[in-house]
């Protein structure tokens, strides 16, 4: 890996928080992409990743999320946001 793709991550974050920077902002550039907005309705497949379109979703505006997730725990994850169905 070229060493320009390579960031340190400051002591408060945590190696957890900082795999997650990656992922995250490719859902948010999704929502911006895809003009989600305050009452935009959404389907957004399972999978991790999906869990945080999910929450980039929510904080967007979307007053309707669909998540058809097969894995039962992640599926009750996502429900226990209280922002899908």
């Amino acid at each position: 890996m070229p060493e320009r793709n390579v960031g340190v991550l400051p002591p408060e974050v945590s190696d957890e928080q900082g795999a997650l920077i990656e992922p995250a902002a490719v859902v948010v550039h999704a929502m911006d992409r895809g003009r989600v907005t305050a009452g935009s309705s959404l389907l957004i497949t399972g999978g991790p990743i999906g869990a945080l379109a999910v929450l980039a979703a929510s904080a967007a505006g979307a007053t309707r999320t669909v998540v058809p997730e097969p894995n039962p725990v992640r599926r009750e994850r996502i429900r226990a946001l209280g922002v899908a169905r």
